[in-house]
């Protein structure tokens, strides 16, 4: 099993953040032993002095301040940035949490965050609260921890890892200050009440059609509302996510300028500050291109601009003053000037690798698919080369590329990448993990699109064995695969066997995400759905 050791380093006014922290390194002990992962938590307030060899001897630093500077934190976190230059371990994060009005902080915490921003072009963590506190750490811990980026997601205004809350949306001050954000929430909280009004006045009035018109008119903007909603907040959250991956990389002032805003609320004037990156970049790209002198600093700009350039990204497809179409122009020239600018300074081969996934992602979610296997592609040739064929980010890129012909309707292409990508996930970890069953899954639901049901089973219920002795039999993903062996006694026309999965799936379902999740409607659906064929 792999160790992943966190120093933690926290100042005594912060008591209270720091038992926190220790909690939460406990609940997600369960999470990742599940996948083979086990955080090992060193606390500082254990040692009387700085204990300099466990801070080089971990993976993750972390210093955690409000008004005052502590006693030994800063003395380690030095070891610890003298530690990264010569083993890119650990990394070292530090967190700042707001003071409250009318508070100051101390002469050397002030001192200590300008030689932060100064010398090493580093930014730290904002945190107002325990959920935010918890957020920064998690999307920092998958930085370190690789294989489990996706597992971070929102769902139903939850960041959820696997089964387990992270922070609430609206906790999160990027959320919370967020104009956009709060009128969406309201407009989403008043809606049922008058729905359930208007229906008792259709219940009874039932003749009356103008009743029925207003009905079905706060109905239809409940549920566009609700979709418009949840993209919304993964447009923020993917901006949250870019900025964590950035505080351990040198920063421009404009990139401060506009972090500091999108964490005040305020995505529109983040996006207003990164405006005149794109004619920055290109003025940074043509002085690297002809000039001979001073090549590295040239290129170090170049690199800057990059940054800022994906950052922009984030900040465009968040910025709700802009339509989506626009948004979705201006998205697809950036990351086709990112590309360009690290194609011409060969860049950081696994920061490109990844620079053309996510564009691939991206055109892969918007449907233009022969561009996203473009991509895709080009990015499997660098991370076989540099991670090698037998790694867990190469078969998630032949995964992706399975999932395009998936989507576009080309089946045998699509398994042929899936089986790849299974193959090098059970070489690289094993039959008994969550992302193998993950393959598994969607090698079945291939074979079920195209009416191979028993093949179907087959790798469904592999799926299911997985989840069930691993992940447990009350987890989200062993619902999802419940739902996928109905799914095919569905179609099979074997309607009763349907129902007993399908109701398996509700049961954990309901008992782990609640009654209003979407995933608990699929279900309830699907259960609808097996009635209906009977």
């Amino acid at each position: 099993m792999k160790t992943i050791k966190i120093f933690l380093a926290s100042s005594e006014e912060l008591e209270s953040d720091r038992i926190a922290f220790i909690n939460l390194i406990r609940k997600l002990n369960k999470t990742y032993e599940k996948r083979g992962v086990s955080l090992e938590l060193i606390d500082g307030d254990d040692f009387d002095v700085a204990d300099n060899e466990e801070v080089r001897a971990s993976d993750m630093f972390l210093a955690l301040f409000q008004k005052e500077a502590g006693k030994f934190i800063i003395e380690e976190f030095d070891v610890a940035k003298e530690e990264f230059k010569k083993k890119s371990l650990p990394k070292a994060y530090v967190y700042c949490k707001d003071i409250n009005e009318g508070d100051s902080e101390s002469k050397e915490l002030t001192e200590f965050k300008e030689r932060l921003i100064n010398e090493m072009g580093h930014y730290w963590s904002r945190y107002a609260n325990e959920d935010s506190m918890q957020l920064h750490f998690v999307m920092q811990l998958q930085l370190v921890e690789t294989t489990n980026q996706e597992a971070l997601k929102v769902e139903n205004g939850n960041v959820m890892l696997d089964d387990l809350q992270i922070a609430k949306m609206e906790n999160l001050p990027f959320a919370a200050l967020n104009e956009d954000f709060q009128k969406m929430h309201k407009r989403l909280a008043e809606l049922p009440e008058k729905i359930e009004k208007k229906r008792l006045r259709v219940d009874k009035y039932p003749d009356d059609e103008e009743l029925k018109d207003e009905l079905q008119e706060l109905l239809n903007e409940y549920n566009a509302l609700k979709d418009s909603f949840a993209e919304y907040q993964n447009n923020l959250f993917a901006t949250a996510k870019r900025i964590t991956q950035l505080q351990n990389e040198q920063i421009t002032d404009r990139m401060r300028r506009a972090m500091d805003a999108f964490n005040e609320g305020d995505v529109r004037r983040a996006n207003t500050i990164l405006e005149e990156a794109e004619r920055d970049a290109e003025i940074a790209l043509q002085r690297f291109k002809e000039s001979k002198e001073l090549m590295e600093q040239n290129r170090n700009n170049v690199i800057k601009s990059i940054e800022e350039i994906l950052l922009k990204v984030d900040t465009t497809m968040a910025d709700l003053s802009i339509d989506i179409e626009e948004r979705k122009k201006s998205v697809d020239k950036l990351y086709s000037q990112a590309v360009e600018m690290a194609k011409e300074i060969e860049y950081d081969k696994e920061k490109y690798a990844n620079v053309l996934f996510k564009y691939a992602d991206f055109l892969d979610t918007y449907a233009h698919y022969d561009k996203a296997l473009e991509y895709y592609f080009k990015a499997l040739e660098i991370r076989e080369k540099t991670l090698g064929k037998e790694h867990p980010n190469t078969a998630s890129s032949y995964n992706n590329i399975g999932v395009v012909y998936d989507n576009k309707g080309e089946y045998d292409k699509a398994l042929e990448f899936y089986f790849i990508a299974l193959n090098i996930q059970k070489e690289t970890s094993g039959e008994e993990h969550p992302y193998t069953a993950t393959y598994y899954n969607n090698i079945g639901l291939v074979y079920c699109n195209q009416g191979e049901y028993d093949n179907a089973l087959e790798y469904h219920f592999k799926a299911l064995e997985i989840d069930e002795k691993v992940l447990g039999k009350e987890h989200p993903n062993t619902a999802i695969s419940y739902g996928n062996v109905g799914l095919v006694y569905d179609n099979q026309g074997k309607y009763k066997n349907a129902l007993e999965y399908y109701f398996k799936a509700l049961e954990i379902d309901e008992k782990v995400l609640g009654k209003e999740h979407s995933s608990t409607a699929t279900s309830y659906n699907n259960i609808g759905g097996g009635y209906y064929s009977q």
